[in-house]
Order: structure tokens, then C-alpha cells, then sequence
């Protein structure tokens, strides 16, 4: 990407990092132990990673 004043700016990647994040976030919650206080907190941090 350049800007207007001819400076080369690296292409943002939001959506690659946001499916990366959520995997991550989705493979920690699958560690944890079903009905764990772990696994609930894991589990509300979950939806702040789903993209939209």
C-alpha cells in the first residue's frame, strides 16, 4: 500500500490475525476441564476474538 505522499506502507492483515487469535483462544478453551472456573473464564474471553 502507498500513501499520497509516496511512502510504502506494509498491507494490513486484520482478518488473518483476528482467525489467529480465535484458534488460539479456541484451543486454550479446549484444554481447560469442563466445568472448571478455568474453562468459564476462558470461555468469556472467547467471543471478543470471533470476527465479525
Amino acid at each position: 500500500m502507498v500513501t499520497s505522499d509516496g511512502r510504502k506502507v506494509a498491507n494490513p492483515r486484520f482478518l488473518r490475525r483476528a482467525a489467529k487469535k480465535l484458534r488460539e483462544a479456541r484451543k486454550a478453551l479446549s484444554r481447560k476441564e469442563k466445568g472448571s472456573a478455568n474453562r468459564a473464564k476462558a470461555k468469556s474471553g472467547s467471543p471478543g476474538c470471533t470476527p465479525r
